[in-house]
């Protein structure tokens, strides 16, 4: 049954039963019945006030009988007064600093502030700290599942008590552990051991793999798995064991990968079965990079509960091409850094995900520059030809939304029809700053500069690669094919690297697209091998910025092919600011959206060829072509 009819046909059913008995009590706090909200969500502490962090967000409804929905976050500050009370130290559990806070609600809308799950003040009746969390280290990602009429929270350990002591000299590995309580708020009870320790390649504690990030679901046949990790390592899953006790064990010797070890980043894993179909949800880039953060969430799926999981364009997670369909990815308004998403359904059967994200013009902790605050979201999923979107393709909402089905006074499906976005589409070719490379020159108004192979040959541009990083380098970039037009404008080229052999290419190589301001002013689209894979790149460069500032942030598009890769970068005024936004595809027919950046930068910006990271190999051009965008 496809989702939408089954939400239809869950909606009919509960509003019969709400008809004959309400099984849910009157709630005196129950904020009013709204019909639309607006993000950010609002959180509130009774002793704090409005609650301006939640990242890594996980969202439980509550079990029968019980009318609230419960959120859990990554372990943190709530407000960024507490920090500056608590003298700026991580105060565990005490002023400044929560081990993993708890949040209930009536309308997934409104959060109410229900305590912390852990602390390490014996004063509190909150549970102590897992003892298996090693001193100073942190919580995060927590996971919470119902599991045989009890409640299991799982957690990131940053670093665990075994690595330390007995005059070891290991580098801290984080682990996976878990806890039990009676109630999605606990009190709960930490196993004494992580359920999935530090992995350790080479047996060798002076390294580890990322194990964070946990991720329960069953599958079709009732078999619980864990999925894991992060950019060092990937992500890996093992099968989930129930004792009779209710202790779980995650048995090493089930241990499979799920995705490609050293993409930049695969992290917080989520898993939905839709109609016999397993999705990954698998976040992407840095999650924290202040107002150059282009965290992103992607997507691929699969029949078996562990894979492969497998994109729209056909690229595999665990390919060396990186596979990966964007799903939720900032779109120009004051969201940037959307993911590490959660996806649920509402009592109307709906699909919804709650994620963080970040406020591009107010991305810091008050006085705590370089300390990323992340604020929870909530976004409509629907799904479109067997895929989900967000917004229809939109991404992050900044705008009023239809409530979820949440309580028993809006159990109807969500009034909004989900509308596919419009991709921009190709118009007139403008000649001066296009070429199909069938010449033995450059057009007369390109500039080829520095120093580096070049050669036209079979209707193809080769550029030798070079040293350095486009806005650094002054010959980063040895093609500029002239000053970008005014108007809305589509940027494209196929590409690809001469050799992709076992001895190509070193980490940073990169070809593509770059749209170039004065100095460190720049956005670039590329095709990029970080460590032993390739993926695509979508980065902004911004110059000057304040003291402290990143001044690079990069986000992602599409899967690169195997062979050839088709790049494209839609321009487009919006007043003072311009939008720019990734497009990518394997086959130049099917392509997929990526990230859009904001930049100024000015009349006079120019249009290159980029082949940088190290030198000794050949990127190859077939075409550039800027065209009008098509009305």
């Amino acid at each position: 049954m496809r989702p939408g009819l089954r939400a239809a046909w869950r909606a009919a059913a509960i509003l019969v039963l709400c008809a004959l008995s309400n099984p849910w009590p009157a709630q005196a706090d129950a904020p009013p019945a709204l019909n639309t909200y607006r993000n950010p969500l609002p959180l509130v502490s009774a002793s704090l006030g409005e609650v301006e962090n939640c990242s890594d967000p996980d969202v439980l409804e509550g079990p029968e009988g019980d009318p609230y929905w419960y959120l859990y976050c990554t372990g943190g500050p709530l407000r960024a007064d507490e920090i500056a009370q608590g003298g700026g130290r991580r105060w565990h559990g005490t002023l400044g600093w929560h081990q993993i806070p708890m949040f209930r609600s009536l309308d997934l809308v409104h959060w109410d502030y229900a305590g912390d799950a852990f602390d390490d003040d014996p004063a509190t009746a909150t549970a102590p700290l897992p003892p298996a969390l090693a001193p100073g280290a942190d919580l995060w990602a927590p996971e919470v599942e119902r599991i045989g009429g009890r409640f299991y929270l799982f957690y990131t350990m940053t670093a665990t008590v075994e690595d330390q002591g007995s005059g070891k000299d290991c580098k801290p590995g984080s682990s996976i552990g878990y806890a039990v309580g009676d109630t999605p708020l606990g009190p709960w009870k930490a196993a004494d051991a992580p359920l999935v320790p530090p992995r350790r390649p080479g047996g060798s504690c002076k390294t580890s793999f990322w194990t964070i990030d946990p991720e329960v679901f069953s599958d079709a046949a009732g078999q619980y798995h864990i999925f894991y990790g992060g950019a060092s390592g990937g992500i890996e899953g093992r099968k989930l064991l129930v004792g009779e006790d209710g202790a779980l064990t995650a048995p090493a010797d089930s241990a499979i990968p799920i995705t490609i070890g050293n993409r930049w980043s695969f992290e917080g894993a989520e898993v939905v079965q839709v109609d016999g179909v397993y999705y990954l949800f698998a976040s992407a880039t840095n999650c924290c990079n202040g107002p150059q953060t282009g965290y992103s969430v992607v997507v691929g799926r699969s029949t078996n509960p562990t894979g492969p999981f497998i994109d729209r364009q056909g690229a595999s997670l665990l390919d060396e091409t990186v596979g990966g369909t964007p799903v939720l990815v900032q779109n120009g308004n004051r969201w940037i850094g959307p993911g590490h998403n959660a996806v649920f359904q509402d009592r109307a059967g709906d699909w919804w995900t709650m994620y963080h994200a970040v406020d591009e013009a107010d991305p810091y902790f008050a006085g705590m520059v370089g300390f990323t605050k992340r604020t929870p979201m909530l976004d409509a999923l629907d799904w479109v030809k067997g895929w989900p979107v967000v917004n229809g393709g939109a991404g992050p909402s900044d705008g009023p939304e239809s409530v979820p089905a949440a309580r028993p006074d809006q159990l109807a499906p969500r009034a909004r029809m989900t509308v596919p976005v419009e991709e921009p589409q190709p118009g007139p070719v403008l000649s001066p700053l296009s070429d199909e490379f069938d010449s033995a020159a450059l057009p007369p108004d390109w500039v080829a500069s520095g120093e580096g192979a070049m050669s036209l040959k079979d209707g193809v541009l080769r550029l030798g690669t070079r040293e350095g990083k486009v806005g650094t380098a002054p010959d980063a970039v040895p093609v500029l094919a002239g000053t970008l037009l005014p108007g809305d404008v589509l940027i494209e080229t196929r590409l690809r690297f001469a050799s992709r052999g076992p001895a190509c290419c070193p980490h940073g190589l990169e070809a593509g697209i770059a749209v170039l301001g004065d100095g460190g002013n720049f956005i670039k689209l590329v095709v990029k091998r970080v460590k032993t894979s390739w993926q695509t790149e979508f980065g902004r460069g911004v110059s000057p910025v304040p003291e402290k500032y990143p001044t690079y942030g990069n986000s992602i598009a599409g899967p690169p092919g195997r062979d050839w890769t088709w790049l494209r970068i839609a321009v487009q005024r919006r007043g003072p600011e311009t939008l720019f936004t990734a497009f990518t595809s394997r086959d130049g027919l099917t392509w997929d959206r990526g990230a859009t950046w904001k930049h100024r930068l000015g009349d006079d910006a120019r249009i290159g060829l980029v082949a940088t990271g190290g030198s000794g190999f050949t990127a190859e051009f077939d075409y550039l072509r800027v065209t009008r965008i098509a009305q």
